[in-house]
């Protein structure tokens, strides 16, 4: 009769033993394929960003007028995954060279994606604005800096000639 018992126990932990690898495992299965979405996710916020700014800039270098202020509101989503994100202007040695689109997650920023703005830095010299202090433009309407979080609101990519040289930025848009 003592032997169904032990029979019996040690059924019962190899039982709990599996449930718990089981869960352990789909956990560990599931966090991989949640950062693999989080990242392409970002991955394509990146390079929206990036493309929008090489629009910005050029229609800035072949416009007529001096000084102009170009902007476009971009259609971000506010959170991914009910995380919120950081868009980051992060540059490079000398004016625009090497900069690159900085998304990563507040909570976790190790779970990131940089994009390089695709710029002849040689034949168009633009200055991205990566001070974390940044500034205003437009009397007060655009607020920048080198970063913006996703849920700050009506987030704008703008460029800006004045002169010879052609400044750009990410900010958040103070207008109506």
């Amino acid at each position: 009769m003592v032997h169904v018992t032990i029979q019996h126990v040690a059924g019962t932990v190899a039982l709990i033993c599996l449930v718990t690898a089981v869960g352990f495992s789909f956990s560990l299965t599931s966090a991989y394929f949640r950062d693999d979405v989080l990242t392409r996710q970002m991955k394509d916020i990146a390079e929206y960003v990036s493309q929008n700014f090489v629009e910005i800039v050029t229609l800035v270098k072949i416009s007529d007028f001096v000084p102009i202020t170009l902007m476009r509101v971009l259609n971000l989503p506010s959170s991914l995954d009910g995380r919120v994100y950081v868009v980051e202007l992060v540059g490079g040695a000398g004016p625009g060279g090497g900069c690159q689109v900085h998304v990563y997650l507040v909570t976790e920023p190790t779970v990131s994606v940089r994009c390089p703005l695709l710029f002849n830095f040689t034949q168009d010299p633009v200055k991205f604005e990566t001070d974390p202090e940044g500034g205003t433009l437009l009397d007060g309407k655009i607020r920048y800096s080198n970063a913006v979080h996703s849920v700050a609101g009506r987030i704008v990519a703008w460029g800006r000639l004045d002169g010879k040289e052609i400044q750009a930025g990410i900010g958040v848009w103070m207008g109506e």
